[in-house]
């Protein structure tokens, strides 16, 4: 809960990315971003919706890169959204727990309470190689911080071909529960072949959530 000494204001849609909210609520009060901070808005909402590949992509998102990307100078979305997923798979010099903790939340359901860290890469390959040391990362991350269970997805986001997941380094009491979340995963190891499903928030989290309910 965040305290507040008088009543505010909360503008929440569900949309695929908060900058969609933000261009929605600058045409709302007949503003324009600067080109700078809609290239920024542009390149959150490409970022977020996976070039609007993503199952939480809806028709505002797509709106909102029409709006922003004049106004950035973007002629080529496609191009841009390349480059930029390429950037963000530099995974150079970072350990095998950075890579869990780069974009990693906690849930709790009921008494159990679990992390999921989740990569967007265009080189699943090299992430695929450190499997051993990436389960002795998520084993560490869930005694430092008191979790029941700890998962790490890895979303294959190269532009031109759908997003494809895998979960990876499963330790055994996450394969236990994984298996049950996705009756129609491919087991390969400790991994598990997700298929198309790439969204932590819309795919990835409900399916687990329900299965723990259900334990």
């Amino acid at each position: 809960q965040i305290p507040t000494s008088s009543p505010i204001a909360v503008d929440i849609q569900p949309w695929g990315c908060t900058c969609t909210v933000l261009a929605h609520r600058y045409v709302e009060a007949g503003r324009q971003p600067s080109a700078k901070v809609a290239g920024l808005m542009l390149s959150a909402i490409l970022s977020d919706t996976l070039a609007l590949r993503s199952p939480t992509t809806t028709v505002h998102d797509k709106e909102a890169l029409k709006y922003l990307a004049p106004l950035a100078g973007v002629d080529d979305m496609n191009a841009h959204a390349k480059d930029m997923f390429a950037a963000k798979s530099n995974l150079h010099g970072l350990s095998p727990k950075q890579l869990v903790l780069l974009d990693f939340k906690t849930f709790t359901v009921g008494a159990t309470k679990f992390g999921w860290g989740a990569l967007e890469t265009v080189d699943t390959a090299s992430v695929l190689q450190l499997q051993v040391q990436l389960r002795e990362a998520l084993s560490a991350i869930k005694q430092e911080q008191g979790l029941t269970y700890c998962f790490l997805s890895i979303t294959d986001i190269t532009p031109g071909q759908d997003p494809h997941s895998t979960l990876v380094a499963l330790l055994e009491p996450e394969r236990q529960v994984a298996v049950q979340a996705f009756p129609n995963a491919v087991v390969k190891g400790v991994a598990l072949d997700l298929g198309g499903l790439t969204s932590r928030k819309k795919e990835f989290v409900p399916a687990v959530s329900k299965t723990l309910r259900a334990i």
